[in-house]
């Protein structure tokens, strides 16, 4: 499975490299660019011109996709930080009680049962 997705990925690259050429050879004539109040012209192939707005598409897309991931991993981030803080808070509360079960399981602070209940039974009874 993953040999048909290398050649589907080469195929399809094959292709695109394919069309590119035939773009370029069919539309090498030159054209004027002008921006209306700069007296500057400039000339270039109509190709140059496409491969230009193509990367500066590519690259805008890059940097508008690059600050979205920005801000959702850092909000992503300050979760993970207030929830190993609560994580951590709950433990240290777990540690606690398990320190206060252990301290009144030896250190009881009123007995339910007499003492006389954990004697043996002749030790109770008077002669």
């Amino acid at each position: 499975m993953r040999f048909l997705g290398l050649v589907f990925r080469y195929v399809v690259l094959l292709l695109l490299c394919a069309v590119t050429v035939s773009f370029v050879l069919s539309n090498d004539q030159a054209i004027a660019l002008q921006l209306f109040p700069l007296p500057y012209e400039m000339t270039l192939p109509l190709y140059a011109l496409a491969a230009f707005t193509l990367l500066l598409g590519l690259l805008l897309g890059l940097a508008i996709g690059g600050l979205h991931s920005t801000g959702k991993l850092l909000r992503l981030r300050r979760d993970l930080r207030e929830k190993t803080q609560h994580v951590n808070a709950m433990q240290q509360q777990i540690t606690a009680l398990e320190l206060e079960r252990t301290a009144r399981a030896y250190y009881p602070a009123e007995r339910t049962t007499p003492p006389s209940a954990f004697l043996p039974a002749e030790a109770v009874t008077p002669r």
